[in-house]
């Protein structure tokens, strides 16, 4: 039995943005997973949602990919109600030291945000390389 990907439902929403890659990390067994409702709970059918994705290498690669990814939403951080955060990395880079960092930088932005995290494997980055993919719903 073969079992097809889920296909989320977009047109139900507003998105801008690249919407493959909401359908990535819904069908992306990771080892901590983001699954349709939340998805579903992050996005609003009234407000304007969005997708980004950044890629980074090097020293803070979680960390640089975030805000690479952070500064293609055209909103300011006060003006976030949900974000769900995908990161991708290569199984020999998945350490809690790495795990770490991106949730120093989540503790930074405001209070007033409801955050959803993942973490998920991607081969095909190199060594030292990161992904963040982003589904941002405003207020």
């Amino acid at each position: 039995m073969i079992i097809e990907p889920y296909k989320f439902p977009y047109e139900e929403y507003r998105i801008i943005g690249d919407t493959v890659e909401i359908d990535k990390v819904i069908n992306t067994c990771g080892f901590i997973n983001i699954e349709v409702d939340d998805v579903r709970t992050a996005l609003s059918k009234e407000k304007v949602n969005y997708v980004s994705t950044g890629v980074a290498e090097g020293t803070e690669c979680i960390v640089n990919a975030f805000k690479i990814a952070l500064k293609e939403i055209p909103l300011k951080t006060d003006d976030i109600y949900n974000i769900l955060i995908q990161v991708w990395l290569r199984r020999d880079m998945a350490t809690i030291k790495e795990c770490d960092s991106i949730v120093k930088v989540i503790s930074k932005l405001s209070t007033n945000i409801n955050i959803c995290c993942g973490f998920a494997i991607d081969e095909s980055l190199t060594t030292q390389q990161a992904k963040i993919t982003l589904i941002i719903s405003g207020k």
